[in-house]
């Protein structure tokens, strides 16, 4: 596979998908389908979504420690403990694992879940050309992944 492979796939395989779907993990599954189908292979198992279905993926795990966090009150996390952890030395590493878990901790959902995200760890200047960022808004997907977040759900009867 090329580069050109790769961008040339990209419509295919967008235009296959009823929802976002943004796991790179889609890229090598089509190019193993299309593999397969040049041979005459119709079907293939795939592993996408077994994580999100049977709570294996440590990242949603993850979270729940975080939420302990943030069941402490307000006030002893801003006033006390995260004061504190800001003056620890984080040469020593409880001190560093600590500094680090509140501030994971303290970005709220749904954002923690995208803290993983190579498209949110830096600015999209240094990933899109010019022309590109002219095109689109960055930062609609984020916001589109709040919106559903903090969309209320339908009661149940």
């Amino acid at each position: 596979m090329t580069e050109q492979d790769v961008l040339d796939a990209i419509p295919a395989i967008a235009a296959a998908y009823d929802e976002p779907f943004g796991n790179s993990s889609v890229l090598p599954a089509y190019f193993c389908a299309r593999l397969a189908r040049e041979h005459g292979i119709t079907h293939l198992l795939g592993g996408d979504g077994g994580d999100e279905l049977f709570a294996g993926n440590e990242r949603y795990a993850k979270q729940a420690v975080f939420e302990h966090y943030q069941r402490l009150p307000g006030w002893l996390r801003r006033h006390a403990l995260e004061p504190l952890l800001d003056r620890l030395p984080d040469r020593v590493l409880p001190i560093r694992k600590a500094q680090s878990y509140v501030r994971q901790a303290n970005v709220p959902l749904p954002d923690r879940l995208q803290t993983y995200n190579y498209l949110n760890r830096f600015p999209a200047e240094q990933i899109f050309e010019a022309d590109v960022l002219a095109a689109i808004d960055p930062d609609q997907p984020r916001n589109f992944e709040r919106d559903t977040y903090r969309r209320p759900r339908a009661p149940r009867h």
